[in-house]
């Protein structure tokens, strides 16, 4: 089932939440991904997710992305979700490379900032404190688990209306039948918003990922 919704100031052709897994080939591996709960499939052409390739580079190739079924905002999305992968994954990666993800990352981090997230302070603008404008800053590991890694970003920007905001990233790095994919997951900062909760949420939409796709 197939509905209408206008997300943005653009009409989007959205998948019905109601239809939230959507099977991908990633090399020789067929991967079934699941929506977040409340989120629809945007289409492929509209203009969020060419702007979601564009920022890929080429490096990385986007498989889905999602935006709150119930979206009116103006650009750019508020709560949206999308899931990449490398180009060109042809062998399967070995036992443990999350982990080796997740030693990498660590190194790549602000430990500093990555404390705060995960110490759940209430006052997450300090993360915002050295982020300059259209930055996106990679804060380091918050959570690991046997099969999974995540990581969190912050962002400062300015929307086409000259309002300031502040977006909030976590990245889930993990390994579906063999196949690295990350799923990535975005919230606007409001007030003092509980950046645990997103974690939690996260994990919830990961461990249905994993669920869709027994071994």
């Amino acid at each position: 089932m197939v509905r209408w919704g206008v997300l943005l100031v653009f009409v989007f052709h959205l998948s019905s939440s109601m239809a939230q897994a959507k099977e991908v080939k990633i090399g020789s591996s067929l991967v079934t991904l699941v929506a977040p709960p409340a989120f629809c499939e945007l289409d492929e052409n509209s203009r969020s997710a060419k702007s979601l390739r564009d920022l890929l580079g080429g490096r990385n190739q986007l498989l889905a992305s999602y935006a709150d079924c119930d979206s009116k905002s103006s650009l750019p999305l508020d709560n949206f979700a999308n899931y990449t992968t490398p180009r060109n994954q042809t062998a399967n990666l070995p036992v443990g490379a999350i982990k080796q993800v997740c030693a990498t990352l660590r190194t790549k981090g602000d430990e500093r900032l990555a404390a705060i997230m995960r110490d759940r302070l209430p006052d997450m603008q300090r993360v915002f404190n050295d982020v300059k404008v259209n930055e996106v800053r990679f804060l380091g590991v918050i959570s690991e688990e046997a099969d999974v890694c995540y990581s969190a970003q912050a962002q400062s920007l300015v929307t086409e209306s000259g309002v300031d905001k502040r977006q909030i990233s976590i990245s889930a790095a993990t390994v579906i039948h063999g196949k690295f994919i990350v799923f990535n997951l975005y919230a606007p900062l409001k007030g003092n918003i509980s950046v645990s909760a997103l974690l939690d949420k996260h994990k919830r939409n990961v461990a249905a990922l994993i669920a869709a796709n027994p071994n």
